[in-house]
């Protein structure tokens, strides 16, 4: 399986999205990832209760917070009239899928 970084930063329809590091996350919030689409940044937990979070676990978050932006800039809203960057199932279902694939890409030598 391919190691995939996670970024300090990226664009995404000419905004410079932050992404940070943060130890607080779940003691303050109870989350392990989370995107603030006012000032375009992305805080990802790196410990959680005394232990590392896992790399691919830190990358799926990552995946789902990318997911609620391009949704929400998109305003794609699902079958059901939800906008699809409040749905935190569909986020997570797609960022699975976009881990995935990104994570076993193989390419001709």
């Amino acid at each position: 399986m391919n190691k995939l970084e996670i970024p300090k930063r990226f664009k995404l329809f000419g905004k410079t999205i932050e992404v940070k590091q943060s130890n607080s996350l779940s003691s303050e919030r109870d989350l392990v990832g989370a995107g603030n689409l006012k000032v375009h940044e992305i805080q990802l937990q790196t410990n959680c209760d005394g232990y590392k979070i896992k790399d691919e676990e830190m990358v799926i978050t990552f995946w789902h917070e990318v997911v609620h932006f391009i949704m929400y800039d998109l305003e794609f809203k699902l079958e059901d009239g939800t906008y699809a960057h409040r749905n935190e199932q569909f986020c997570n279902l797609l960022s699975l899928c976009l881990q995935q694939v990104l994570s076993t890409m193989e390419y001709e030598e």
